[in-house]
Formats: structure tokens, C-alpha cells, sequence
């Protein structure tokens, strides 16, 4: 089916139409992709083509349209791809559902404004990693029957400078897996500052969201790679004071003081590193070599200055 069959009705008639649904029953329907005179309903606000066959999330139009659509429903089709031409300057847009599809990423320029959106659901498709840049979605962000198991950041999306909520609600039932993480998501999303301050804790407060929507779903390992996470959540239960809180297996210490009051999650396996909490071990090795390298001219000095001297001009002149 390339076009829908509206072709002889008046543009007057076709700005009447706010509600759209082309569906399959029992079998799928007969859209392959979105026709392009879908387009003549330039008021429409809903569109529901789930159950269909089709492949691609692109308008056939040469030019762009439906800017009042505010609820897209292209769930149970063969979709393997978002392409962000079309569905990325629909402005109004509050709500769309590709659930049962075959997605395996979701694009960061997906939304024209991330932040109207308030339902997005991508549950049972392809999915193995969360994108944490979407707690910018207002109310559902539904991941479920996806196996997740690691918080991502593959479009280098910058979130130092959100200052509005998170998600209030982020779903991801049935994954059959448990999600990796520590405390190198503040680098790779420029949210370092989060460690210290006491306002605006957007990861930490999108973390505990998680971690109360999906039980066992976050694998808490008590290790210190998940201090400064670790320390946000259970203080914020008013039944838990997290100085005194011990990790089982570990009866004769507490965790504040097993961690040492500093996290121990590996730098160098933060990408991107948007900002930096901590040296990377590859930093760590070069400031340990070079203190090495200054302990033995700081010897020389002492001992030998005239070797010393000869060495430390050498230096100089071969930079």
C-alpha cells in the first residue's frame, strides 16, 4: 500500500482529521513504510500504525510535515532503524511507542525537543545497553523485555548543564539480565560535579529511580567502584544511615570506611570521558613515573651535581 486512499477528499475536510489509524487485525496491515500523502493531514495529532509491515520510520514525501502530531504509535512492525529525518522536527510530538520492533539503538537526535516528550516505549526489541541521556523524558521511559546490561553514552551527550528532573517513571522489567555499572557514569555524562554538591543530582536521583522501579535489576556488588552511588541511595532512605551501613559478608567493617571515602571504579573504562573525577591508570602509571624520574634528579642533585647538571642539560636540549 503506497498512499492512503484520501486522495478526493477537500483540504477542508482533511483539516478535520485529528485521529489516524491504520492497523492490523489478526493479520498485520498493509503499510511497508509511511505514505507520503499522509501529509495532506496537516492537523493531525494521533497516529496509530500498529501491526503493520513496515521497515523504516520515513515519511515517502519530499517534503516534511505533520507538526501537530503529538502521539506516534508505530509498535509491532519489522523496524530495525530509527532514522531521524522525519520524526526529529515533529515539535509537538508528547508520546511515541515502537515497542515490539527490532531496534538494537536509539538515536540521540531522535526528539526535536527531548523534553516534551513524556512516554517513550521501546520494550521488547533489541536493546543492549541504556542510554541515560533519555531521563530527560518527562514521565515513562518503558525499556522492558530488552537485555540491558550496561548505561551507555555512545553519542557523547552532554549533560552538565541540565537543570530540570529526571524521569519519573523508567521500566525495565524482564531484561534476564543485571546491569553493570559504577561510578563512571558521572564521567562520561560531565556530571562530576554531582560528587559534591547537594542540588541538581540528576544521575544519582535517575539511579535510584531505576533501582526502586526494577527490583534486583542493578547489580549492587558492595565494591567501591560504586561509592559515590552507592552513598546517594542509602542516604536517601531516612531508614538508612549510610555510615553505619555494612555490606553482608563484610560484618566487621562498614563500607564508608572499606572504601575509604573514595571511589575505586576504573577511569579508564569511561567513555566518553566528558569530565574527569579521578586520574585513569594510565595517568596514575605517568605521574608515578615521573615522580620516579624527579626522586632520581633530586639523587643526582645531592650526590653528583655536576653529573646531574650534564643529565639535566642533555634533557633540555633534546626537547
Amino acid at each position: 500500500m503506497e498512499t492512503l486512499d484520501i486522495d478526493n477528499l477537500t483540504n477542508s475536510t482533511l483539516n478535520l482529521i485529528r485521529k489516524l489509524q491504520v492497523i492490523g487485525k489478526n493479520i498485520r496491515g498493509p503499510l511497508t513504510f509511511i505514505p507520503g500523502n499522509i501529509c495532506r493531514l496537516t492537523q493531525l495529532k494521533h497516529l496509530n500504525l500498529n501491526f503493520n509491515q513496515i521497515t523504516n520510520v520515513v515519511v515517502n514525501s519530499s517534503s516534511s510535515c505533520l507538526f501537530q502530531l503529538e502521539t506516534l504509535d508505530l509498535s509491532n512492525n519489522f523496524i530495525s532503524e530509527v532514522s531521524i529525518q522525519w520524526i526529529s522536527q515533529l515539535s509537538a510530538l508528547k508520546s511515541i511507542n515502537l515497542s515490539n520492533n527490532n531496534l538494537t539503538s536509539i538515536p540521540d537526535k531522535i526528539f526535536y525537543n527531548i523534553s516534551n516528550v513524556e512516554h517513550f516505549d521501546v520494550s521488547s526489541n533489541n536493546l543492549t545497553t541504556f542510554e541515560l541521556w533519555l531521563i530527560q523524558i518527562k514521565k515513562l521511559i518503558n525499556y522492558s523485555n530488552n537485555r540491558v546490561t550496561h548505561f551507555t553514552n555512545n553519542y557523547n551527550v552532554n549533560l552538565a548543564n541540565y537543570q530540570s528532573d529526571v524521569t519519573e517513571q523508567i521500566l525495565l522489567h524482564n531484561t534476564q539480565t543485571r546491569i553493570q555499572f559504577d561510578d563512571s557514569i558521572f564521567e562520561m555524562y560531565n556530571r562530576c560535579a554531582e560528587i559534591s554538591s547537594t542540588n541538581n543530582r540528576i544521575l544519582m536521583k535517575a539511579i535510584k529511580i531505576i533501582n526502586e522501579n526494577n527490583t534486583h535489576l542493578l547489580d549492587w556488588n558492595c565494591l567501591c567502584d560504586q561509592y559515590y552511588l552507592y552513598q546517594y541511595i542509602v542516604s536517601s532512605y531516612p531508614t538508612n544511615i549510610f555510615s553505619t551501613w555494612i555490606c553482608s559478608g563484610d560484618q566487621s567493617i562498614i563500607y564508608i570506611q572499606k572504601c575509604n571515602n573514595q571511589s575505586s571504579f576504573n577511569a579508564t573504562n569511561s567513555h566518553p570521558r566528558l569530565c574527569k573525577l579521578k586520574p585513569s591508570e594510565i595517568e596514575s602509571n605517568l605521574v608515578c613515573f615521573f615522580n620516579h624520574i624527579f626522586f632520581f634528579l633530586n639523587t643526582l642533585t645531592r650526590e653528583r651535581p655536576q653529573l646531574s647538571n650534564r643529565f639535566l642539560i642533555k634533557y633540555m636540549l633534546k626537547q
